[in-house]
Protein backbone atom coordinates (compact mmCIF):
# COMPACT_ATOMS: atom_id res chain seq x y z
CA UNK A 1 0.00 0.00 0.00
CA UNK A 2 1.59 2.94 -0.95
CA UNK A 3 0.38 7.07 -0.52
CA UNK A 4 1.24 10.25 0.39
CA UNK A 5 3.11 9.10 3.92
CA UNK A 6 6.11 9.73 5.80
CA UNK A 7 8.18 7.14 8.03
CA UNK A 8 5.72 8.30 10.97
CA UNK A 9 2.28 8.88 8.71
CA UNK A 10 3.17 5.44 7.44
CA UNK A 11 3.07 3.67 10.94
CA UNK A 12 0.90 5.73 12.19
CA UNK A 13 -1.60 7.05 9.72
CA UNK A 14 -3.02 10.79 9.30
CA UNK A 15 -5.17 9.74 12.29
CA UNK A 16 -3.70 11.11 15.72
CA UNK A 17 -3.83 9.28 18.96
CA UNK A 18 -6.56 12.01 20.14
CA UNK A 19 -8.87 11.10 16.48
CA UNK A 20 -7.82 14.68 15.11
CA UNK A 21 -6.49 14.29 11.42
CA UNK A 22 -3.08 15.65 9.68
CA UNK A 23 -4.20 16.94 6.77
CA UNK A 24 -1.26 18.84 5.28
CA UNK A 25 2.40 16.62 4.94
CA UNK A 26 5.99 19.56 4.24
CA UNK A 27 3.19 22.12 2.62
CA UNK A 28 1.01 19.61 0.17
CA UNK A 29 -2.41 19.18 1.55
CA UNK A 30 -3.79 15.36 1.25
CA UNK A 31 -6.34 14.20 -0.46
CA UNK A 32 -9.29 13.17 1.50
CA UNK A 33 -9.50 9.51 0.38
CA UNK A 34 -5.70 9.32 1.25
CA UNK A 35 -6.65 10.19 5.22
CA UNK A 36 -6.28 6.87 6.98
CA UNK A 37 -5.95 4.93 10.53
CA UNK A 38 -3.04 2.63 9.67
CA UNK A 39 -4.24 0.86 13.33
CA UNK A 40 -7.16 -0.02 12.21
CA UNK A 41 -6.23 -1.38 8.48
CA UNK A 42 -3.59 -3.41 9.95
CA UNK A 43 -6.85 -4.81 11.95
CA UNK A 44 -8.59 -5.72 9.15
CA UNK A 45 -5.92 -7.53 7.80
CA UNK A 46 -4.92 -9.04 10.51
CA UNK A 47 -8.96 -10.45 10.48
CA UNK A 48 -8.54 -11.41 6.97
CA UNK A 49 -5.54 -13.16 7.10
CA UNK A 50 -5.52 -15.27 10.34
CA UNK A 51 -9.72 -15.62 11.14
CA UNK A 52 -10.73 -15.32 7.51
CA UNK A 53 -12.55 -12.10 7.60
CA UNK A 54 -13.36 -9.98 4.49
CA UNK A 55 -10.21 -8.97 2.60
CA UNK A 56 -9.95 -4.80 3.29
CA UNK A 57 -11.15 -2.95 0.18
CA UNK A 58 -8.60 -1.10 -0.04
CA UNK A 59 -5.90 -4.02 -0.55
CA UNK A 60 -7.94 -4.91 -4.02
CA UNK A 61 -4.49 -6.04 -5.20
CA UNK A 62 -0.70 -6.19 -5.04
CA UNK A 63 -0.05 -3.08 -5.50
CA UNK A 64 -2.51 -0.21 -3.88
CA UNK A 65 -1.54 3.29 -4.21
CA UNK A 66 -3.17 6.57 -4.10
CA UNK A 67 -2.81 9.25 -7.07
CA UNK A 68 -2.11 12.39 -5.47
CA UNK A 69 -4.09 15.19 -6.85
CA UNK A 70 -6.86 12.81 -8.26
CA UNK A 71 -8.54 11.81 -4.93
CA UNK A 72 -8.36 8.05 -5.64
CA UNK A 73 -7.14 4.56 -4.75
CA UNK A 74 -5.61 2.34 -7.96
CA UNK A 75 -4.64 -0.74 -8.13
CA UNK A 76 -2.34 -3.18 -9.82
CA UNK A 77 -0.97 -6.17 -10.03
CA UNK A 78 2.79 -5.37 -10.53
CA UNK A 79 4.81 -2.05 -10.37
CA UNK A 80 5.00 -1.91 -14.22
CA UNK A 81 0.83 -2.01 -14.68
CA UNK A 82 1.15 1.12 -12.82
CA UNK A 83 1.21 2.94 -16.35
CA UNK A 84 0.04 2.20 -19.55
CA UNK A 85 3.32 3.90 -21.77
CA UNK A 86 6.14 5.64 -21.26
CA UNK A 87 6.56 9.04 -21.95
CA UNK A 88 9.96 10.49 -22.90
CA UNK A 89 11.39 13.65 -21.80
CA UNK A 90 15.12 14.53 -23.24
CA UNK A 91 17.48 17.37 -21.84
CA UNK A 92 17.91 20.22 -24.58
CA UNK A 93 20.60 23.23 -24.44
CA UNK A 94 17.76 25.47 -25.71
CA UNK A 95 17.23 27.92 -22.40
CA UNK A 96 13.86 27.99 -21.08
CA UNK A 97 13.88 31.16 -19.27
CA UNK A 98 16.18 30.73 -16.14
CA UNK A 99 16.46 27.29 -16.69
CA UNK A 100 16.73 24.70 -19.87
CA UNK A 101 14.08 22.41 -22.09
CA UNK A 102 12.41 19.59 -21.32
CA UNK A 103 11.92 18.82 -24.57
CA UNK A 104 9.52 15.82 -25.73
CA UNK A 105 11.66 16.14 -28.98
CA UNK A 106 15.02 14.12 -29.41
CA UNK A 107 17.56 17.35 -30.13
CA UNK A 108 20.15 16.67 -32.47
CA UNK A 109 23.14 15.17 -30.85
CA UNK A 110 26.61 17.05 -29.79
CA UNK A 111 24.95 19.87 -27.39
CA UNK A 112 25.54 19.89 -23.94
CA UNK A 113 24.79 21.39 -20.89
CA UNK A 114 27.65 22.47 -18.19
CA UNK A 115 27.86 22.33 -14.40
CA UNK A 116 30.39 23.71 -12.77
CA UNK A 117 30.60 22.70 -8.64
CA UNK A 118 33.61 24.13 -6.46
CA UNK A 119 33.16 21.22 -3.94
CA UNK A 120 35.73 23.25 -1.66
CA UNK A 121 33.88 26.21 -1.32
CA UNK A 122 31.85 26.79 2.08
CA UNK A 123 30.39 29.52 1.69
CA UNK A 124 26.71 28.24 1.43
CA UNK A 125 27.05 26.21 4.73
CA UNK A 126 24.64 28.61 6.25
CA UNK A 127 22.67 29.72 3.06
CA UNK A 128 19.19 29.39 3.03
CA UNK A 129 17.68 27.76 0.39
CA UNK A 130 14.32 27.76 -1.65
CA UNK A 131 12.41 24.53 -1.55
CA UNK A 132 12.57 21.65 -0.16
CA UNK A 133 8.69 21.15 0.80
CA UNK A 134 6.65 18.22 -0.62
CA UNK A 135 4.67 21.43 -2.32
CA UNK A 136 6.90 24.83 -2.34
CA UNK A 137 6.56 27.85 -3.92
CA UNK A 138 10.56 27.86 -4.50
CA UNK A 139 13.16 25.58 -6.13
CA UNK A 140 16.37 24.38 -4.97
CA UNK A 141 19.33 24.84 -8.19
CA UNK A 142 22.19 25.40 -6.48
CA UNK A 143 24.74 23.05 -7.80
CA UNK A 144 22.48 21.82 -10.36
CA UNK A 145 20.48 22.96 -12.99
CA UNK A 146 17.28 22.73 -14.32
CA UNK A 147 14.91 21.55 -16.97
CA UNK A 148 11.21 22.55 -17.95
CA UNK A 149 8.63 21.03 -20.19
CA UNK A 150 6.56 23.26 -22.26
CA UNK A 151 2.98 23.13 -20.40
CA UNK A 152 0.96 19.51 -21.01
CA UNK A 153 -2.01 19.52 -23.17
CA UNK A 154 -3.87 17.20 -21.47
CA UNK A 155 -3.95 15.87 -17.77
CA UNK A 156 -1.61 13.00 -17.53
CA UNK A 157 -0.92 10.32 -14.49
CA UNK A 158 2.37 9.08 -14.00
CA UNK A 159 2.40 6.42 -11.51
CA UNK A 160 5.53 3.63 -11.28
CA UNK A 161 9.21 3.83 -11.49
CA UNK A 162 10.98 6.43 -13.53
CA UNK A 163 14.15 5.23 -15.67
CA UNK A 164 16.62 7.70 -17.01
CA UNK A 165 20.03 7.64 -19.27
CA UNK A 166 22.28 10.52 -18.78
CA UNK A 167 25.31 10.85 -21.50
CA UNK A 168 27.91 12.83 -19.47
CA UNK A 169 31.55 14.36 -19.19
CA UNK A 170 33.17 14.95 -15.97
CA UNK A 171 36.90 16.02 -15.03
CA UNK A 172 37.08 13.94 -12.03
CA UNK A 173 36.74 9.85 -11.34
CA UNK A 174 33.55 10.09 -9.54
CA UNK A 175 30.92 12.59 -8.11
CA UNK A 176 27.47 12.22 -6.22
CA UNK A 177 23.89 13.22 -7.82
CA UNK A 178 20.16 13.71 -7.38
CA UNK A 179 17.77 13.78 -9.96
CA UNK A 180 14.90 15.34 -8.67
CA UNK A 181 11.55 15.85 -10.65
CA UNK A 182 8.55 17.92 -9.91
CA UNK A 183 5.14 19.38 -11.49
CA UNK A 184 5.13 22.77 -12.11
CA UNK A 185 1.37 23.53 -11.65
CA UNK A 186 0.10 26.69 -13.62
CA UNK A 187 -0.20 28.51 -10.06
CA UNK A 188 3.64 28.54 -10.01
CA UNK A 189 3.65 25.76 -7.48
CA UNK A 190 6.41 22.61 -7.14
CA UNK A 191 5.32 19.42 -6.32
CA UNK A 192 7.91 17.07 -5.80
CA UNK A 193 6.94 13.59 -7.73
CA UNK A 194 10.33 11.20 -6.82
CA UNK A 195 14.20 11.99 -6.64
CA UNK A 196 17.09 9.61 -7.08
CA UNK A 197 20.15 9.52 -5.55
CA UNK A 198 23.17 8.17 -6.66
CA UNK A 199 27.13 7.66 -6.41
CA UNK A 200 28.26 8.07 -10.66
CA UNK A 201 30.23 5.17 -10.02
CA UNK A 202 27.66 2.56 -9.01
CA UNK A 203 25.18 3.48 -11.33
CA UNK A 204 24.48 0.13 -12.87
CA UNK A 205 26.36 -2.16 -10.59
CA UNK A 206 25.87 -1.06 -6.51
CA UNK A 207 28.19 -3.86 -5.47
CA UNK A 208 30.92 -3.17 -7.93
CA UNK A 209 32.53 0.52 -8.09
CA UNK A 210 33.55 1.96 -11.65
CA UNK A 211 35.51 4.74 -11.49
CA UNK A 212 34.74 7.62 -15.02
CA UNK A 213 37.65 8.46 -17.04
CA UNK A 214 38.24 12.07 -16.88
CA UNK A 215 37.47 13.67 -19.94
CA UNK A 216 35.21 10.52 -21.29
CA UNK A 217 32.31 10.42 -22.12
CA UNK A 218 30.15 7.89 -20.01
CA UNK A 219 26.73 7.02 -20.25
CA UNK A 220 24.91 6.08 -16.82
CA UNK A 221 21.24 4.06 -17.18
CA UNK A 222 19.28 3.67 -13.90
CA UNK A 223 14.97 2.89 -12.42
CA UNK A 224 14.29 5.22 -9.73
CA UNK A 225 14.07 3.56 -6.42
CA UNK A 226 11.05 5.07 -4.67
CA UNK A 227 7.50 5.14 -6.06
CA UNK A 228 5.41 8.22 -7.28
CA UNK A 229 1.66 8.40 -7.95
CA UNK A 230 1.01 12.20 -9.23
CA UNK A 231 -2.16 13.35 -11.52
CA UNK A 232 -0.77 16.47 -13.71
CA UNK A 233 -3.20 19.42 -14.24
CA UNK A 234 -3.53 20.29 -17.55
CA UNK A 235 -0.98 23.37 -18.15
CA UNK A 236 1.38 21.54 -16.01
CA UNK A 237 5.07 21.54 -16.50
CA UNK A 238 6.97 18.68 -15.29
CA UNK A 239 10.73 19.83 -13.82
CA UNK A 240 13.93 17.68 -13.75
CA UNK A 241 16.82 19.29 -11.73
CA UNK A 242 20.18 17.65 -12.22
CA UNK A 243 22.26 18.66 -8.74
CA UNK A 244 25.71 17.60 -7.58
CA UNK A 245 25.18 15.95 -3.45
CA UNK A 246 27.63 19.01 -1.82
CA UNK A 247 25.51 19.81 1.87
CA UNK A 248 26.55 19.38 5.48
CA UNK A 249 24.04 16.43 6.40
CA UNK A 250 25.58 14.40 3.41
CA UNK A 251 28.94 12.71 2.44
CA UNK A 252 30.85 14.44 -0.12
CA UNK A 253 32.20 12.57 -2.76
CA UNK A 254 35.47 14.81 -4.07
CA UNK A 255 35.85 12.53 -7.21
CA UNK A 256 39.36 11.32 -6.50
CA UNK A 257 38.52 7.66 -6.78
CA UNK A 258 39.54 6.64 -3.61
CA UNK A 259 37.35 5.72 -0.78
CA UNK A 260 35.37 8.93 0.08
CA UNK A 261 35.31 8.07 3.42
CA UNK A 262 38.87 8.61 3.32
CA UNK A 263 38.44 11.45 1.49
CA UNK A 264 38.87 15.02 2.92
CA UNK A 265 38.50 18.75 1.53
CA UNK A 266 41.78 19.20 0.19
CA UNK A 267 41.12 16.86 -1.80
CA UNK A 268 38.41 18.98 -3.53
CA UNK A 269 41.41 20.98 -5.69
CA UNK A 270 39.93 22.57 -8.70
CA UNK A 271 36.31 22.70 -9.33
CA UNK A 272 34.23 19.63 -10.47
CA UNK A 273 33.03 20.31 -14.18
CA UNK A 274 30.32 17.85 -15.88
CA UNK A 275 28.84 18.09 -19.13
CA UNK A 276 25.44 16.80 -19.57
CA UNK A 277 24.88 15.97 -23.45
CA UNK A 278 21.51 16.13 -24.86
CA UNK A 279 21.09 12.42 -25.91
CA UNK A 280 20.66 12.21 -22.39
CA UNK A 281 16.68 11.54 -21.32
CA UNK A 282 14.12 10.54 -18.41
CA UNK A 283 11.19 8.07 -19.41
CA UNK A 284 7.85 8.49 -16.74
CA UNK A 285 5.35 5.86 -16.31
CA UNK A 286 2.77 7.23 -17.82
CA UNK A 287 -1.03 7.16 -18.21
CA UNK A 288 -3.34 10.09 -20.42
CA UNK A 289 -6.31 11.35 -19.36
CA UNK A 290 -7.95 12.21 -16.00
CA UNK A 291 -7.27 9.45 -14.40
CA UNK A 292 -10.31 9.67 -12.27
CA UNK A 293 -11.32 5.91 -12.23
CA UNK A 294 -10.53 3.58 -9.41
CA UNK A 295 -10.44 0.77 -11.09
Amino acid sequence: MIGPYDHIRGHRGTVGVLGDRISFLAGYELDPVAQLDMGELRYQWFDYVLKGGPKPALLKDKVNYQVTGANVWKHAPTLAAMAQERLRFHLSAKRSGDAYSLSARKPSGGAFIPLNVDLADRGDIDRIFPGGGIADKGLNTWDGVAFVSDPLRQPIELSGLFSARLELSANKKDFDFNLGLYELTPEGEYVQLAPYWARASYVGDLSHRRLLAPGKRRSLSFQSVRLMSRQLRLGSRVVLVLSVIKEPGRQINYGTGKDVSDETVADAKEPLRIKWFTESYVDLPATLGSGRSGD
